[in-house]
């Protein structure tokens, strides 16, 4: 990717402070806490009225400052103060001090807070709309769109949502997805159908980009933001996508970008959440095997979000099991534990993946599951287990006694006894206020000690 594109949209977070202020670190005046508020508060007057000199060193020296600042706080500022950096970024005919004003007013558009509106009430959707999508517009806008929904109303109202069709072919796919995703960043209300109708046409023309003229599949990460945005910010949108496909569009490429797949495999899982229906939608659209397909990679994020993906739509269309099973993934994902090489470091999805797969398949597929070594796993990594899956851990151990046959229940007993930390557990958990777990675990305990007869203490 262009660095420099990511640069702009970042406001020059990593720019190194200008010359003419690097004096506050080296007195160490900024610091992190309340310590940097009390210092803009005390220095303000001062650089401010340096901003109104006619003295273009001044306001540079001003404008310097407050850019160094402001990059290290969310501060508001008096709406007059606002004005005047506006208006130097609209009227001076400086380049330096307009390109100094613009920073500073991303900086101050970079966080919601009442800034914004002190900034809409003076112009700044005008002087968008005027020259979008030149100069710092694209920054501006993407700004304070994130972060208020009165400036993408209005900003909408303007005509804004037509001014992205400049932007809108596979040259500018990085700025084109990006506006994309500022739009649709908080949530839409029920948004007109004539408004909800030309957004939704921009991501058809961005899926498209990314489909048809996108072969190196360039701003992979942008492009599946801005569609987990849109889901995300209206039930309306997220119907509109799966009723057209789009996600076959993701689920049918060759994208490998690590932070494209971890993205995606995030979205998938929320569209899972919302509806059996969508659920069941992705299993058909054959999800599973194309999680299959990226579970033996070396990238932690990849993993643990393909992982928290299939688990959860297996808890939403148990059917699924016998299908995961079949694929191996069991398999798979035993081997890259047990692998030195491959340093698996997902321990936790591992386990919820296991609970879920023999507490809700079928007897074989727990007897199957058991076999490959998941009863163990699970009882050896208990303070590891994710706290929604307690009640179902109990009931897995629990069903590792099989009535008639003692001369394994003795073999499983004689094991569980020697686990310290398995025992420690269930003894804490004896001691909670809950009873069902309580009595769970007392139930348990004297599974593996049955001739202690446990009592359940709370």
């Amino acid at each position: 990717m262009d660095s420099s594109l990511q640069q702009e949209y970042k406001t020059d977070l990593e720019e190194n402070p200008p010359k003419a202020v690097q004096f506050l670190n080296e007195e160490q005046k900024i610091l992190d806490g309340d310590d940097i508020y009390e210092y803009i508060f005390d220095e303000l007057p001062k650089y401010s009225n340096m901003i109104d000199s006619t003295e273009t060193c001044q306001i540079i020296e001003g404008l310097e400052w407050m850019q160094n600042v402001f990059k290290r706080s969310k501060y508001i500022l008096q709406p007059e103060i606002i004005q005047k950096i506006l208006n130097l970024m609209i009227s001076s005919e400086n380049v330096e001090v307009k390109i100094l004003a613009s920073k500073v007013v991303g900086w101050l558009l970079s966080f919601p807070s009442v800034n914004i509106e002190a900034f809409l009430q003076h112009g700044i959707i005008d002087y968008i709309m005027d020259i979008f999508p030149a100069e710092n517009t694209l920054i501006l806008s993407y700004q304070i769109v994130s972060h208020s929904s009165e400036a993408r109303d209005g900003l909408i109202k303007c005509g804004f949502l037509e001014k992205l069709n400049e932007i809108a072919n596979p040259d500018e796919t990085y700025h084109f997805s990006m506006q994309l995703s500022a739009i649709v960043n908080l949530p839409f209300d029920n948004p007109p159908p004539e408004i909800a109708s030309y957004l939704f046409g921009h991501f058809q023309t961005l899926i498209c980009i990314f489909n048809e003229y996108n072969d190196d599949y360039l701003y992979s990460k942008e492009i599946i933001n801005a569609f987990f945005a849109l889901v995300k910010s209206c039930d309306q949108f997220l119907y509109a996508f799966m009723a057209v496909d789009m996600i076959d569009y993701f689920l049918n490429s060759e994208c490998d970008d690590e932070s494209y797949l971890s993205l995606l495999f995030q979205l998938l899982t929320f569209i899972c959440n919302q509806t059996q229906k969508y659920a069941y939608s992705l299993v058909e659209k054959k999800a599973i095997e194309f999680t299959e397909k990226h579970l033996a990679v070396d990238i932690p994020e990849v993993l643990t979000n393909a992982l928290i993906f299939l688990t959860d739509l297996m808890f939403a269309c148990p059917e699924t099991i016998d299908k995961v099973f079949d694929l191996e993934i069991p398999i798979t994902l035993r081997d890259m534990l047990e692998d030195d090489e491959t340093k698996c470091g997902n321990l936790i999805e591992v386990l919820s993946f296991a609970i879920v797969m023999m507490a809700m398949g079928s007897p074989y597929t727990y007897s199957r599951m058991h076999q490959l070594g998941y009863y163990s796993m699970i009882a050896d990594n208990v303070n590891s287990i994710d706290g929604l899956y307690i009640k179902w851990t109990l009931r897995i151990l629990c069903k590792g006694f099989v009535i008639g046959k003692d001369t394994e229940n003795d073999e499983l007993r004689f094991s569980l006894q020697a686990n310290e930390e398995l025992i420690t557990w269930l003894e804490s958990l004896r001691a909670q206020d809950s009873v069902d777990i309580a009595e769970s675990a007392a139930y348990l305990l004297n599974k593996i000690y049955p001739n202690a007869q446990v009592p359940v203490q709370y």
